[in-house]
């Protein structure tokens, strides 16, 4: 299943199994996915998680999950 990338001007479908951003809470292609990409970055270096790498995801039931690596 699909939707389309939260990424103004990108056609791309995304998997509705990609997580969505824990930023602004939008679903974006495997191109557009990384905080920095989209937009998202200065909230992500605020937050303090690493640069690139989101630290949490969310799972299907809604939960945080911690990456473990």
């Amino acid at each position: 299943m699909t939707e389309k990338c939260g990424s103004p001007g990108c056609t791309t479908l995304a998997l509705l199994a990609l997580p969505k951003c824990e930023f602004c809470d939008m679903r974006f292609c495997t191109r557009h996915m990384m905080p920095e990409v989209h937009g998202c970055g200065d909230a992500c270096k605020k937050s303090g998680a690493p640069t690139g790498h989101r630290g949490r995801e969310r799972t299907a039931a809604g939960t945080q999950a911690h990456w473990s690596g």
